[in-house]
């Protein structure tokens, strides 16, 4: 895996790398096997989605569903995420980590 993490409360830059975005699609591709009907949308954000920047090695990717009651959180965590829930205080934004990232 290319995106590696980082420790923290450090910020460490990279050069952009055209590897980011296969790995983003890997990702995704796995989501949608979990999620599958219950997918409106994903999308691959943050710095290393956009070309020719440095970038936190860091692969961020919002996904927009139709439930979330109907999310596979088992099957997630299957795959190595580890759910932290509700984020920004609102019921509508829920975070998941690749279980051995660093942050």
């Amino acid at each position: 895996m290319l995106v590696e993490g980082v420790e923290r409360n450090k910020v460490r830059l990279l050069s952009h790398n055209k590897e980011w975005e296969n790995e983003f699609l890997q990702v995704k591709s796995q989501i949608e096997t979990i999620w599958n009907n219950n997918i409106l949308d994903i999308q691959h954000v943050g710095s290393t989605a956009i070309s020719n920047i440095c970038a936190k090695p860091i692969l961020d990717i919002a996904v927009r569903v139709q439930s979330i009651k109907d999310m596979d959180v088992d099957s997630m965590r299957s795959i190595g995420y580890d759910y932290c829930g509700p984020q920004l205080g609102q019921d509508t934004y829920h975070l998941y980590v690749l279980r051995g990232a660093r942050l």
